[in-house]
C-alpha cells in the first residue's frame, strides 16, 4: 500500500500546479494541502471554496462562521516516523471520507 501511495503522490506532485502560497498548495483541482492558517481560512472566509477539511492534527480543530457548512474528518497522528498513518485504522478513515466526498464533487484541504 505504501509504495502505491508514494507513486500516486509523486504523480500528483509532478503534475502542473495550481495556486501555491505560503499557507497552501493546490495539488489538483479538488485537492489542497495546507497549514494551520489555511485550515482556519476554510472555516472563516473560505477563500478557496473548500468543502471538506481533512485534519491530521487533532485534537486541534479550527472553528469559525463556516463550521456548519464544512464536512470534517480528523485523526490524531503522532509526529514520528514510525506512526502507522497508512494503517486501516487511520488511512481507512480518511479514505472512506474522501471517497464519499468525491461522489458529491468535494474540494478537500488536507491539514
Amino acid at each position: 500500500v505504501e509504495d502505491r501511495w508514494m507513486r500516486r503522490l509523486a504523480a500528483i506532485l509532478e503534475a502542473p500546479t495550481g495556486e501555491n502560497s505560503s499557507d497552501a498548495a493546490q495539488l489538483t483541482t479538488d485537492l489542497w494541502i495546507g497549514g494551520r492558517s489555511a485550515a482556519m481560512d476554510v472555516l472563516a472566509a473560505n477563500s478557496r471554496g473548500i468543502t471538506d477539511l481533512v485534519n491530521i492534527c487533532e485534537p486541534w480543530c479550527p472553528l469559525g462562521p463556516n463550521s456548519e457548512s464544512i464536512q470534517y474528518v480528523g485523526i490524531e497522528a503522532e509526529d514520528r516516523a514510525s506512526f502507522p498513518i497508512l494503517s486501516d485504522k487511520w488511512y481507512g478513515k480518511i479514505r472512506s471520507h474522501v471517497c464519499a466526498g468525491r461522489t458529491r464533487g468535494a474540494v478537500f484541504l488536507i491539514h
